[in-house]
């Protein structure tokens, strides 16, 4: 009798569970897509010290071992992107790109977009770059975004009257990118804004016009029934953006700014405490609730600075 045909079992044969946890290899959470050019400054800068020696004050130095203490060790596997030929510009080596994994075939495509997105965080500093994102990726992909970090430059103060209609079309641009976020990115878990603020004088209110751009984003965090989300469902009553996070920054906290400690350390507080309260009121605090914690620092804590420092309107 001639032996019976072996049957080749494929991938998409496998049991669903099997698959994900091979996924799961594949898609761990850490990718980052950059969304800006190559030198663009998506996070602050570290703030670098000068190291001073120290002077022998006794004859019977001995100086110690040079070796390092041995601390945990980071393996860093770079994804080379291939050959650069001036022409056709930077060609993808498939074997290195988790991108590969989408064109094997539908089937694989259609289980991995959602976990290849999901496990993606999108930074960005330009709100056109990210338009063009939205515009570019398949419809209702960016529902499978979870985490989203921006940095955000303010429009510094128009010193001529005719440049004014620049800095109106720049916070218009960006109440329109941060609407459009959190209107199409409905499964936002984790938000990160990195804010450095130009205006002069610099008032710490929530009510300031450079503010109004991140507020956009309280449509993800306060539940409404009636509100359709992107995938043109109607919008459930759990938010699932819970964390968000906001670092405030302005030439005010620029290091080595202040000779004395005490305004210094009054200003990088009420910097701190400032983009807490802007977090706040991006979950659905009120006004009054998410500027509690600033209050109180201001007019308790650092109050011998508030005529040096002035962040306040004096009504």
């Amino acid at each position: 009798m001639p032996a019976p045909k072996k049957t080749r079992t494929g991938f998409l044969d496998l049991p669903g569970e099997i698959r994900n946890y091979i996924y799961g290899y594949c898609f761990r959470p850490g990718n980052d897509l950059s969304l800006a050019t190559a030198k663009a400054q998506l996070r602050p800068k570290p703030i670098k010290s000068i190291k001073l020696c120290e002077t022998l004050v006794s004859d019977d130095h001995h100086p110690t071992s040079s070796k390092k203490s041995a601390g945990g060790q980071a393996l860093i596997q770079p994804r080379l992107l291939g050959k650069y030929i001036r022409i056709h510009g930077t060609h993808t080596n498939w074997k290195t790109s988790l991108h590969a994994l989408l064109l094997v075939n539908k089937g694989i495509y259609t289980e991995v977009l959602p976990l290849f997105y999901a496990a993606t965080t999108i930074h960005t500093a330009s709100p056109t770059r990210l338009s063009n994102f939205f515009t570019h990726i398949p419809p209702g992909a960016a529902a499978w975004v979870r985490k989203l970090e921006l940095t955000y430059t303010t429009y510094g103060h128009a010193h001529n009257a005719h440049l004014a209609h620049f800095r109106t079309k720049h916070f218009a641009r960006w109440t329109e990118l941060c609407r459009q976020a959190a209107k199409l990115m409905v499964g936002l878990e984790a938000l990160r804004v990195w804010v450095h603020v130009t205006a002069s004088p610099l008032h710490l209110n929530l009510r300031e016009r450079w503010v109004a751009p991140l507020l956009q984003f309280r449509r993800l965090t306060v539940p409404n029934a009636n509100r359709k989300d992107g995938a043109g469902g109607h919008g459930t009553q759990n938010a699932l953006l819970k964390h968000v996070k906001v670092e405030l920054s302005s030439a005010f906290t620029h290091p080595f700014k202040w000779a004395h400690p005490g305004p210094e350390t009054a200003c990088f507080e009420l910097h701190r405490l400032f983009g807490e309260a802007i977090a706040r009121a991006m979950l659905g605090w009120s006004e009054k609730d998410a500027m509690v914690e600033w209050d109180e620092a201001w007019e308790e804590t650092y109050k011998e600075w508030q005529h040096f420092l002035n962040f306040k309107v004096m009504y």
